[in-house]
């Protein structure tokens, strides 16, 4: 996972990316909504990042991991959507739908 600069901030609550820099940080719009989230049906791109980077966060603290399947049923592992971003990318441009389900413990 990329390490963000240390005046950036990521919301626990709703995902949100902050620059600590800014006065007010907290009153103000963030850079970005939902940088970090877990969204269940993947619509677009932001979506899918957003998601990633949750992944990330939720093998970093040890939870159980998510997978991710297609609107044709494959199912992959974080590491091969990583893999193969470019095609997955490209099918939810093209109206592909991706969920993301949390592994059973």
């Amino acid at each position: 996972m990329t390490k963000l600069p240390r005046h950036f901030i990521i919301t626990s609550f709703d995902g949100a990316l902050l620059d600590r820099r800014t006065p007010g940080f907290t009153s103000n719009p963030p850079l970005r909504a939902m940088y970090r989230a877990h969204y269940h049906e993947i619509n677009t791109v932001a979506e899918l990042k957003a998601t990633l980077r949750e992944c990330a966060c939720i093998d970093d603290l040890g939870g159980n991991p998510l997978h991710f399947v297609s609107s044709d049923g494959a199912i992959l592992s974080p590491a091969s959507v990583r893999a193969e971003l470019r095609n997955v990318i490209a099918a939810i441009q093209t109206g592909a739908k991706y969920y993301a389900e949390q592994a059973a413990a």
